[in-house]
């Protein structure tokens, strides 16, 4: 697997991510996908799982990187039919949601120096539920906290009230075009 290239693409299941393309970001940057976004896209890097029903086809049909943490158990890694608990990661919290997870693995597996959100969306409604997320107590430094280890973070999508206060740009997904694109 490329470790290399610096820019990952983390793939959330948020309404702001409707409509997108998952496959233009192909050849761009790693991309890792959350819970759900498999069945959108086939050809992420890493996929990261809350979600039983996730989990279960990770398991089965990916064949890259696969992080499964069910929030009562210390998350396992999945690389190919291989199995290995992640270790005292001094970074890593039991019970932590599939994007921080994500982006722990972005810094310390991918060594990515650029965050690029997509789908995530702090909140709001789920693209394939009728799951509503509500953001936790304490969600935005949670988030900052992970954000400094990143040169640049952006967040693609309309801006919202529940990315107040969070370090991250937010762009449009015109501008996401010129910025992979450079």
């Amino acid at each position: 697997m490329d470790t290399g290239n610096r820019t990952v693409f983390l793939i959330g299941n948020g309404t702001s991510r409707r409509g997108f393309l998952l496959s233009r970001l192909r050849d761009r940057g790693i991309l890792i996908g959350c819970n759900q976004a498999y069945r959108d896209y086939a050809d992420f890097s890493a996929v990261v799982t809350i979600d039983v029903k996730a989990s279960k086809f990770a398991e089965k049909e990916f064949k890259g990187l696969h992080i499964f943490n069910n929030c009562f158990k210390t998350p396992h890694i999945y690389l190919g039919s291989l199995s290995y608990q992640w270790g005292d990661m001094p970074t890593l919290q039991e019970k932590m949601d599939s994007g921080k997870l994500a982006a722990h693995m972005a810094a310390d597996f991918f060594k990515a120096d650029r965050l690029i959100l997509i789908g995530v969306d702090f909140g709001g409604e789920d693209l394939y539920t009728e799951h509503t997320f509500k953001p936790r107590p304490h969600y935005r430094e949670d988030w900052n906290t992970l954000f400094e280890r990143f040169q640049e973070v952006y967040r693609v999508g309309e801006p919202t009230e529940a990315c107040e206060g969070l370090n991250l740009k937010q762009i449009t997904y015109s501008e996401l075009e010129d910025l992979i694109c450079e």
